[in-house]
């Protein structure tokens, strides 16, 4: 279609400039026919631009459907927000996920907290009005999957960190986005408790991993004691009754996790990992008895499980 456009416009250039009115005549003929490919072309190309968007459509709301109707086909989650990610600019793909979105369980998306929050802007398009509600009602229902990155995302690191943000518009937008849900979170009657304790936490977390002293070197223990950080760590994190971040926790559909493991104690010495920004290994022992042995470390607040 595109080449017939632009052959016809090729001919119709010619013809306005030729004096010759033979050849003037053959490429009005040329000009014409031209013309008339691209007109036929063009109806088929916006039949089928039809159809795929009514395909597009169909496809979104009966995985969406399909997802509200059953749990054996969970993983088509993942499709659901390929395709609503390549078309978010289409209206359409987001009316047909705006149709049905609100009706599927959040839990379903839950596993997919950290594609969906890295995609939020500060935006007042429909898509991110949508993702970003998607976002809020995963760490509402299910705050163990959801407010970890929700906090390091708001969470300002350093004032390096903020002259490097400051250059990046989309690093920008993300983080005022997080900022936002962070303060829907802590204004919400159901998650304002659970927010206040994981991120208190993370904050813990994130000042131990900021702590520089003489002795961190690498693979050396250290007795927790010798950092300030570390001694705050011991004695509020088990008052808070979080559990290890790293603890692998099962999506409950009926969104209780009043009866998770929570920590509380650490073994008093930690170790350092290689790495620039010396990350410290901990290991928080929970309620269930288990240690949870964990990576603490930045740029940014990130907590993995080892060994």
């Amino acid at each position: 279609m595109e080449r017939k456009k632009q052959e016809a416009a090729e001919f119709h250039k010619l013809v306005s400039q030729e004096k010759n009115k033979q050849l003037k005549y053959n490429y009005q003929r040329a000009y014409n026919r031209a013309n008339t490919w691209y007109a036929l072309d063009k109806v088929e190309y916006e039949r089928l631009r039809s159809n795929r968007e009514n395909f597009l459509q169909q496809c979104l709301e009966n995985y969406l459907l399909s997802l509200q109707a059953s749990d054996q086909y969970d993983t088509d989650v993942l499709r659901v927000f390929s395709l609503w990610l390549e078309y978010s600019d289409m209206p359409l793909a987001t009316r047909a996920v705006a149709k049905y979105l609100a009706k599927v369980p959040s839990g379903k998306f839950a596993l997919l907290m950290n594609q969906l929050s890295s995609r939020i802007q500060a935006e007042g398009t429909d898509f991110q009005r949508l993702l970003s509600g998607l976002v809020f009602r995963v760490c509402q229902d299910h705050p163990y999957h959801g407010m970890h990155q929700i906090f390091a995302m708001q969470n300002k690191l350093s004032a390096k960190d903020d002259a490097v943000r400051s250059k990046d518009d989309t690093a920008r937008s993300r983080q005022n986005a997080a900022t936002q849900i962070a303060g829907l979170l802590a204004n919400d009657k159901h998650a304002r408790k659970y927010w206040m304790m994981v991120s208190q936490s993370d904050e813990l977390y994130h000042n131990l991993a900021m702590a520089k002293n003489d002795q961190t070197k690498v693979g050396r223990e250290i007795p927790l004691e010798k950092f300030f950080e570390a001694k705050e760590l011991l004695r509020k994190i088990p008052q808070l009754e979080v559990p290890p971040a790293t603890l692998a926790i099962d999506i409950r559909p009926d969104c209780d996790y009043t009866k998770v493991p929570v920590i509380r104690a650490f073994k008093p010495k930690m170790s350092i990992a290689n790495g620039l920004s010396a990350p410290k290994i901990i290991s928080a022992q929970a309620s269930d008895g288990k240690f949870y042995k964990q990576l603490v470390r930045l740029p940014q607040l990130f907590i993995e499980q080892i060994g």
